[in-house]
């Protein structure tokens, strides 16, 4: 007794709750009865919920199929039987057509269901009427679908035109921190996620990565907006990148692109589509952070945050400084590239809580303010520069707009003129540019503003920096707390905004470890370095600006820092 297939295909997930499952199993079953076939049931090839107008059905069950006959799984002149041709295939007749015909030149016999027709090799070279029935076929179930498909597209740009305009549903698809009210047809926000969005947030602005997020998130048991047992820096991630946090809807749209469906932004961005979580200044705070964050990349995280992150860089081959845990107390900075043997670095590794100590003590008496005159200067000549700009477009504004109202006036009374249209027409252009330029010149003026503000504040702020630092090295260093954690990220920031880079390097000089250049911000040509000894026990120190030292300063670790650096170290040890 031969075999006999059954392909069963619908293309919505919804149709399972309907007949059409049912009705195409009750046909496969009547057909085998009737003709004396063996309906195979170990062998079933349902493509349930996939779609046949793309092909993508070649990728599933039906391909399975074809596989299992090119293997012999399946006997040559078994039958495959379906509801109708176009469950096969709804895709170009060319391409519908070499589908179909490549399954009867293996000798493999197609049945349609609905019409019991019989199809094979032998009757489609024979009988010319069955070639042209399945070429029929295939040809208008590619234009149904293709229709549905234009009509499916239409409808949904109209909707994506109905949201832009006018704020309307276009999906019910939201964030994980909102929800759908099914009587106002308006997203809501879940209060219990959006504190948590909001945290996620306010923890980025203070210093803390996404990766310690996460982790503090999971030590605190906090619940995940999924099925994910715990939380991951990548969600976090992706929460932070998600405009849908200030409101923002971007309409998406699936694509054919190099053999794959890819998603592309189609229309304008949607403002107030979604209830805002934060408000715009956070976000943008947020994203200039991480940015910041990103190059050089520095380990944080909630057992101890390297305060030295993304400022250490090495002095012999230019890598950057890696903070080395050897889990015993024992706490490096270590070139990254002589520690993945990248090249022929011979840089030293530096004791971090020595070096942190001798940085602090190199600079904690320096004067910022004489370093930022020039910051200073340049800002206020910004900001002169910008008031002038602005003043002088507000009066050709206002004049414009006092010539455009003359020109109307005439034009009331003379509407054939040609030369008043034109002259209409140029001061209108002329008065739209102007309204489009204020704007975004006072908000530079604003931002210049804050900026030299901010400046001014500097000087109070680093002395903060070196305080807090001085602070944190002898008492709250060796705590792992969220607070700790917390405190040390914000005190990083702070020594990002103080200093552009410190660079490590080797000494020639007898008796000396190693050299320490401080490169301040802001400052032209200005450092302080420090001379390491042998032992990383005693260091001198000067002020360069220019390549000229100002000063010049012994340090000396005492016995009070010795003895607290190795209570630290002794302490950590015995947390491991």
């Amino acid at each position: 007794m031969k075999k006999a297939y059954s392909y069963l295909r619908f293309s919505t997930p919804e149709q399972m709750k309907g007949d059409s499952h049912r009705r195409q199993v009750d046909l496969s079953i009547d057909y085998a009865n009737r003709h004396g076939l063996e309906l195979d049931d170990h062998l079933k090839f349902q493509d349930l919920g996939v779609s046949a107008f793309r092909g993508k059905n070649k990728n599933a069950a039906l391909g399975t199929f074809l596989e299992a006959v090119q293997s012999g799984q399946v006997a040559q002149g078994s039958y495959l039987l379906v509801e109708s041709l176009d469950r096969l295939s709804r895709e170009s007749v060319h391409d519908a057509f070499t589908q179909f015909s490549s399954i009867l030149q293996s000798g493999i016999n197609i049945v349609t269901l609905t019409d019991n027709k019989l199809y094979t090799k032998d009757s489609i070279n024979e009988n010319f009427g069955d070639l042209l029935i399945s070429l029929s076929i295939m040809f208008r179930a590619h234009e149904e679908s293709l229709t549905k498909s234009k009509r499916l597209k239409a409808a949904w740009e109209a909707k994506r035109k109905a949201a832009e305009d006018n704020g309307k549903l276009l999906t019910r698809i939201c964030p994980a921190w909102m929800v759908l009210d099914e009587e106002t047809q308006k997203f809501t926000l879940i209060p219990e996620r959006a504190t948590v969005v909001r945290r996620i947030f306010d923890l980025t602005i203070s210093g803390m990565g996404k990766g310690a997020i996460a982790g503090t998130f999971n030590t605190e048991q906090i619940p995940t907006f999924g099925r994910a047992e715990g939380w991951h820096s990548s969600y976090v991630q992706k929460i932070l990148a998600n405009e849908a946090t200030v409101g923002r809807y971007q309409p998406m749209r699936r694509i054919e692109a190099s053999g794959r469906r890819v998603r592309e932004p189609v229309g304008n961005v949607i403002e107030n589509y979604f209830p805002a979580v934060i408000d715009e200044v956070l976000f943008l705070k947020a994203t200039e952070m991480r940015r910041s964050r990103k190059i050089p990349v520095g380990r944080q995280g909630q057992r101890h945050t390297n305060v030295l992150s993304g400022l250490c860089f090495c002095g012999e081959c230019g890598g950057t400084m890696n903070y080395v845990d050897k889990g015993k107390g024992d706490v490096y900075l270590i070139c990254s590239n002589r520690r993945r043997k990248v090249g022929d670095c011979q840089s030293k590794s530096w004791r971090y809580f020595n070096t942190q100590a001798f940085i602090m003590n190199g600079v904690k008496e320096l004067d910022f303010g004489v370093l930022l005159p020039e910051a200073h200067d340049s800002l206020a000549k910004a900001i002169m520069l910008l008031e002038d700009d602005i003043l002088i477009k507000t009066e050709g504004l206002k004049e414009a707009q006092k010539k455009l109202d003359a020109v109307l006036d005439l034009l009331l009374d003379r509407p054939d003129s040609m030369a008043l249209k034109t002259k209409f027409d140029t001061l209108e252009v002329t008065v739209g540019q102007l309204n489009a330029e204020l704007p975004a010149l006072e908000d530079n003026l604003r931002l210049r503003k804050e900026k030299s503000q901010s400046l001014e504040r500097s000087v109070e702020d680093n002395s903060n920096v070196l305080r807090k630092w001085a602070e944190m090295q002898l008492n709250s260093i060796i705590e792992n707390d969220e607070k700790a954690a917390l405190e040390r990220s914000r005190l990083n920031q702070l020594l990002k905004k103080t200093f552009e880079r410190i660079t490590f390097s080797l000494s020639g000089a007898v008796g000396a470890f190693g050299v320490i250049d401080v490169k301040f911000k802001d400052a032209e040509d200005v450092h302080r370095v420090i001379g390491v000894g042998e032992g990383m026990l005693t260091a001198g120190s000067s002020l360069v600006v220019n390549g000229v030292p100002q000063d010049a300063v012994c340090l000396e670790l005492n016995h009070m820092m010795i003895k607290k650096i190795k209570a630290i170290s002794l302490a950590r040890a015995r947390s491991f």
